[in-house]
């Protein structure tokens, strides 16, 4: 009994191999969820443009009645739907298209 060495090397490097095929599946399974058809930052990318979307409807809203408020027949004119964007969006190009 005194000459003989245990050898647990061979348990120690299969439980490294086994860790490490463990942690690669997890990585490919994470990588799929994020990544995938209707992944987590497809349904994020969706969500942020259609909450801008709405924003931007609601400020067009809000000026389009300042813009009528300011008529004396209580009609949308461009010069005061101009004037209302500004003052609801800021100093930045807007183009109006009658449609």
């Amino acid at each position: 009994m005194k000459g003989q060495k245990k050898n647990n090397n061979g348990i120690t490097l299969i439980a490294l191999v086994v860790t490490v095929v463990v942690l690669i599946i997890l990585a490919a399974i994470s990588i799929s969820v994020l990544g995938g058809d209707n992944g987590t930052i497809e349904n994020s990318q969706e969500a942020r443009d259609k909450t801008e979307i709405s924003q931007e409807a609601e400020i067009v809203e809000i000026s389009a009645a300042q813009a009528s408020s300011k008529s004396m027949s209580g009609s949308v004119e461009r010069e005061n739907l101009e004037k209302a964007l500004d003052e609801n969006i800021g100093k930045r190009k807007i183009y109006i298209n009658r449609g």
